[in-house]
């Protein structure tokens, strides 16, 4: 990013095309320390967004069972098959399911102070969806 007059000037995408802007929108994601110490190491503002980012995909559980169970997918003793969506790319990221909860619930949480994430969570049972 170059900066100037404690503001961003213009961000340059791979060290080749330059976008001059007055605004911009970081939605680095989980694990993105790095980016807000560049952020702040050039002196740049930031305020906390209203708004948050992320995808919600709800599998029914029946689908999940025969996928993970085969043809034993409602056999009585077998309970909610599990599973989680992961991608490793070839920039050595990890975009991944962060919530795989049969009958879970997404929520509010707190792992440090002054900062709220997205989490998710299921009752013992797993029966709500």
């Amino acid at each position: 990013i170059e900066v100037g007059n404690d503001s961003i000037k213009a961000v340059v995408v791979n060290n080749k095309e330059r976008i001059e802007c007055d605004h911009v929108i970081f939605a680095v994601g989980h694990s993105a320390r790095d980016s807000y110490e560049m952020l702040y190491s050039k002196g740049v503002k930031i305020i906390q967004k209203p708004f948050a980012i992320g995808a919600r995909i709800e599998h029914p559980q029946v689908l999940i069972n025969k996928s993970q169970y085969k043809e034993f997918y409602d056999h009585p003793r077998l309970g909610a098959a599990d599973y989680r969506l992961i991608e490793h790319t070839s920039n050595g990221r990890t975009a991944y399911s962060f919530c795989m909860c049969p009958g879970g619930t997404v929520i509010a949480s707190a792992s440090n102070e002054f900062e709220v994430v997205t989490n998710g969570m299921s009752e013992h049972a797993r029966d709500k969806v």
